[in-house]
């Protein structure tokens, strides 16, 4: 199990959350990498989804790092690395830039900023 979870943090983790720091996840994305890292562990352990064991005891039996706790660690590591930048770099004014081009039908699209909202706040650029 050990080289099971090695490979797994070495490995596969990285691979699934590769450039995940510009991503801004939807909650149905944010699902999709739980499922997907939810299917992982029970083919580690050798587990089928008909044969009835919970989410939980997997967990357990496995202790790998949750996705999700992983994604938002990375995205706010490149916060602050980008806010120390100076402010004419590129990837700060994409980040702050806002499309003010009309209104459009429907919810607006998910910024990255938005998701920042969601973990560290409304100031979240202090």
């Amino acid at each position: 199990m050990t080289a099971k979870k090695k490979v797994y943090e070495l490995c596969i983790m990285p691979c699934l959350l590769y450039g995940c720091q510009t991503w801004a996840l939807t909650e149905l994305q944010e699902n999709k990498l739980k499922v997907c890292q939810n299917s992982m562990e029970r083919s580690i352990l050798g587990i089928k989804r008909s044969d009835g064991v919970k989410l939980e005891i997997i967990k357990k039996k496995t202790k790998f790092k949750n996705v999700h706790t992983a994604y938002r660690q990375i995205k706010w590591r490149w916060t602050g690395h980008m806010s120390r930048e100076n402010i004419e770099k590129w990837s700060r004014l994409v980040t702050e830039w806002y499309p003010r081009d009309g209104k459009s039908r429907g919810r607006p699209n998910k910024r990255w900023e938005d998701d920042l909202r969601k973990i560290a706040g409304p100031v979240w650029s202090r």
